[in-house]
């Protein structure tokens, strides 16, 4: 079924969004947040131009604010019927939107592609063309989120699963020093977004390629 997560917006300025929060905002097929009876909300103010041009909006209308005293009991019982009342409606929508197992998104492609370049290799040289093809799995991934609408979910989902990867090497653990270089040489490329950006263009002057990495040449 579908997943519901509660993002935090920062203090207002979209500019000071975390980029965990940013990715998911970019990448959420469905969206609700809480505002006043004909007012925008101060939520989906903050998040205006980062939503998928296809994303589902439910502003959740409070019953009352300022209306009455926030002690009055009607107030509390009318704040409780409608927490409720969106509680059960947001349950219901993520078990309408599951996911179809035989048809599975960018985001868990990408996902399967990262692990097998994860599994460990006894030999030194197989590891060796491992890593490499890690590498192309990586850039290749990245350029069809770059290539593919600009604020989609299928890109916003591209890019989560590459950010996703890139963190957890940060913890993983290596058997093999090469390896360990590699993927946290290239994690560390993954979340720099202008590194990344040159290596998919094959420009090789700036940041350093991590190891098994041949950019900008006609090697494999």
């Amino acid at each position: 079924m579908g997943r519901i997560i509660c993002c935090g917006l920062g203090p207002g300025d979209p500019d000071l969004m975390s980029v965990r929060a940013d990715r998911i905002v970019r990448s959420a097929r469905h969206v609700a947040y809480f505002r006043k009876k004909g007012q925008s909300g101060q939520a989906r103010r903050i998040v205006d131009g980062l939503l998928a041009a296809d994303v589902s909006e439910y502003p959740m209308e409070y019953p009352v604010t300022t209306e009455i005293a926030f002690d009055n009991p009607e107030y509390a019982r009318l704040l409780a019927d409608f927490y409720d009342a969106w509680a059960e409606r947001l349950a219901r929508l993520t078990d309408q939107h599951r996911e179809d197992p035989t048809k599975p998104g960018p985001e868990a492609i990408a996902g399967r592609l990262l692990e097998l370049i994860e599994a460990p290799v006894a030999n030194a040289r197989l590891s060796a063309v491992r890593r490499s093809v890690g590498t192309r799995v990586v850039l290749s991934l990245a350029k069809a989120a770059s290539e593919t609408a600009t604020g989609s979910i299928a890109a916003s989902r591209l890019e989560q699963a590459l950010y996703d990867w890139a963190r957890a090497q940060t913890t993983r653990r290596f058997a093999d020093p090469d390896d360990r270089a590699w993927a946290l040489a290239t994690a560390r490329m993954v979340l720099d977004r202008e590194a990344l950006a040159a290596a998919v263009k094959g420009d090789d002057t700036g940041r350093k390629i991590p190891p098994g990495m041949p950019i900008g040449t006609d090697e494999n």
